[in-house]
């Protein structure tokens, strides 16, 4: 993703974010490790260190209210991840 801003210097930016969204659905296993995986792709190809994966967790058995957090991750090549489960 990427949007535009005025810097400090009131010159026109660009801001790039890599975000990963995924759906855990019942009988699938947790997709974070996918979703590390093609993240990492797309902080390389951006040239970025850090993203965001969103996990949206659709199991029966899963209450959103109570199960909403954040967790820290590493992609498979040591890049910093912020994990949104919800």
């Amino acid at each position: 993703m990427r949007w535009p801003y005025t810097g400090e210097d009131g010159k026109r930016a660009w801001q790039r974010e890599a975000i990963e969204l995924k759906i855990w659905r019942d009988g699938e296993k947790d997709p974070l490790r996918k979703a590390l995986t093609q993240l990492d792709t797309y902080l390389d190809g951006l040239s970025l260190d850090t993203g965001v994966a969103v996990i949206f967790d659709r199991r029966p058995a899963a209450d959103p209210e109570s199960s909403t957090r954040f967790e820290e991750a590493l992609t498979p090549s040591g890049r910093r991840v912020t994990v949104l489960r919800a």
